[in-house]
């Protein structure tokens, strides 16, 4: 036993150390991939709205103690207030319906706004776009059918007391785009982006999205962002299964046309309407949707809820001269089926919360996988972080990256697939996708970077070199100057190799040591000026010290004049100008401006006795 406990302790601490992976999982325990309990709520929540909007509908024909039961409840607070169209609140004008109406399309415009400026506008990083879409596609879930049934009924003219006026013909226009666009655009775009990325509805489809999964959470790719995690991760595969998110959206949406364009003609809304739930109640029944089973059950008994209130008002509705189905025989019908319902729902919630179910991916498989293959992970986050860096690396960063690295990651990532590939691991198709990625970026890089032959890579320091030297003149000068003289320094160093324009001394330094006099000496700290040639003069100042380090190292004779070639590293030279002393420096140029008077006087002597002579 203290074996299995170490070994789990172990596995633990690779996966929260190695991957920077914290052990602390949030929804109730699952793992940050686990959509268990969003799918259940979602199903809870949309049944809920569902089932608002079938009371509404028929509570013309339910009891008047109902009637008054719903109208002072909260139900319709609960779910966004759908009573827009509230045969109860009669008495509420007509203006402020209409204003309630033009509340819900700023929201709906406002909504879509939002997705097509993110989606083909603002360019933004992966971890932000997958937090963005994660609450973008929840919020527009939620408030799909609030919205569309508070837009509809405007566009149709469908709630009371309207009148077709020049205002009101305004706000149906404008309500009939923004509601054609929210509410059939929504389904459309679902079902574009399930279609994009449909190569997982195949045979490995469990295998497929169980290894997609690990990626995200192991951190070795961030390729499966939440997009298609949630409109995949939850659903089984086959079509039916895979497209079940933009059905039920068609589902809601024809729902909600039934009921405002069938206002007052009860009896084909309730027959159409109860066709269209047997259909979709079927549908949830004997094709299992979720990969979870606890979601199928939960679901099955929310749509056989919704399928039980609709048949009450079905019966009502064809059973008039009966005294069956009077108001309290009724009433009585509607508790039981609701209470049974209710009761149901809820011990299955009980048994569900009991048991713990867990998703197909769960904690146990990624620390086995992190202690297994540790070395093989690690191997593939710094692949994935390599690719996101090529990925958002522009083309002219790309002349100055080295093949070499990306072709050693790409050996290693080789070594690693052919393992992976004898052991027959899903993680072999994690390989496959990085090689491909890595290989297209090494092909790219070595047909853009300068940086392949060794001279080049030798010149590159002395660029920075140059670049830093002469920063006091691109201080002065604008950005489009300054970015044109860097590029053009940078290539003539490049195509000329080291041959550069080379840097003059101010000062002679054997002319220094010859004319230095003997009673002084100079120490170590002594200053001389470098001039620059760059087409003004830059006056850096060194130490003695510098100089006297290797005095072969830095002067090199040259065809014209004596070369000063520093080789001092960035480190030496600020020690050197921190240690500058001006007083030393303007003792020299004077010292040897009077030993050329002197030599000047020397010489106009000589030319004068010889002239006497």
């Amino acid at each position: 036993m203290e074996n299995i406990a170490d070994k789990t302790k172990e596995s633990i601490r690779v996966n929260q150390l190695l991957f920077n992976y914290k052990h602390k999982t949030p929804n109730f325990g699952s793992l940050p991939i686990s959509m268990i309990w969003t799918e259940k709520f979602f199903a809870f929540l949309i049944s809920f709205q569902l089932y608002n909007l079938i009371y509404e509908s028929f509570l013309p024909i339910w009891p008047i103690s109902w009637k008054l039961r719903y109208s002072s409840s909260y139900l319709s607070l609960l779910s966004l207030d759908i009573t827009v169209i509230s045969h109860v609140s009669e008495s509420i004008p007509s203006s402020i319906r209409l204003a309630y109406s033009v509340s819900w399309l700023f929201i709906g415009s406002s909504l879509l706004l939002t997705g097509i400026l993110a989606s083909f506008f603002f360019s933004c990083s992966r971890s932000f776009r997958c937090w963005f879409l994660r609450h973008y596609f929840k919020a527009m879930d939620f408030l799909y059918i609030p919205i569309c049934l508070g837009l509809i009924p405007t566009a149709m003219c469908r709630y009371d007391d309207c009148q077709i006026t020049g205002t009101q013909i305004t706000i149906s226009l404008l309500t009939i785009i923004v509601c054609g666009v929210f509410a059939i655009g929504y389904p459309v775009f679902c079902i574009f982006i399930i279609k994009k990325h449909e190569f997982v509805c195949n045979d490995d489809h469990e295998d497929t999205l169980k290894t997609k999964e690990l990626e995200q959470v192991l951190g070795i790719s961030s390729e499966w962002l939440y997009e298609k995690m949630y409109f995949f991760s939850s659903f089984k595969a086959t079509w039916l299964r895979i497209y079940y998110k933009p059905i039920r959206l068609f589902f809601s949406l024809g729902v909600i046309i039934v009921h405002a364009g069938l206002y007052e003609k009860h009896q084909p809304k309730i027959i159409i309407l109860l066709i269209m739930f047997c259909a979709f109640t079927g549908y949830s029944i004997f094709i299992p949707i979720y990969r979870c089973g606890s979601s199928n059950i939960l679901n099955i008994l929310l749509n056989g809820s919704l399928l039980g209130n609709i048949f009450i008002a079905y019966l009502k509705l064809n059973d008039k001269n009966s005294q069956y189905m009077k108001d309290a025989n009724l009433s009585e019908l509607i508790y039981i089926i609701n209470i049974f319902s209710a009761i149901v729902i809820g011990v299955a919630l009980v048994i569900i919360f009991i048991t713990r179910p867990k998703w197909p991916t769960n904690a146990e498989d990624v620390k086995i996988l992190a202690a297994s293959y540790r070395y093989v992970l690690n191997d593939f986050r710094n692949a994935q972080i390599m690719i996101s860096r090529l990925q958002n690396t522009n083309e002219f960063m790309l002349m100055f990256i080295q093949p070499k690295s990306i072709t050693g990651m790409i050996e290693i990532l080789y070594k690693h697939y052919n393992m992976l590939q004898k052991e027959n691991h899903p993680l072999q198709f994690t390989a496959i996708e990085q090689l491909d990625a890595l290989t297209h970026y090494e092909s790219l890089v070595k047909t853009k970077s300068l940086l392949i032959s060794p001279v080049i890579i030798e010149t590159l320091p002395i660029i920075l070199d140059v670049l830093k030297r002469r920063g006091s003149e691109l201080i002065m000068m604008s950005p489009v100057k300054r970015r044109i003289l860097l590029k053009i320094t940078a290539l003539r160093i490049i195509i000329n190799g080291r041959n550069t324009v080379p840097f003059t001394i101010g000062v002679d330094i054997e002319e220094y040591w010859r004319f230095k006099p003997k009673s002084e000496e100079v120490n170590d700290e002594t200053m001389i000026t470098i001039e620059v040639d760059s087409g003004r003069d830059v006056e850096e100042r060194y130490p003695m010290s510098c100089l006297r380090k290797n005095e072969s190292e830095f002067f090199e004779d040259s065809d014209d004049e004596r070369v000063l070639e520093t080789k001092m590293n960035r480190e030496d030279r600020y020690k050197c100008r921190e240690n500058s002393d001006e007083k030393l420096l303007q003792k020299v140029k004077r010292k040897k401006n009077r030993e050329r008077k002197k030599n000047n006087n020397y010489e106009h002597q000589a030319f004068i006795s010889r002239k006497m002579t």
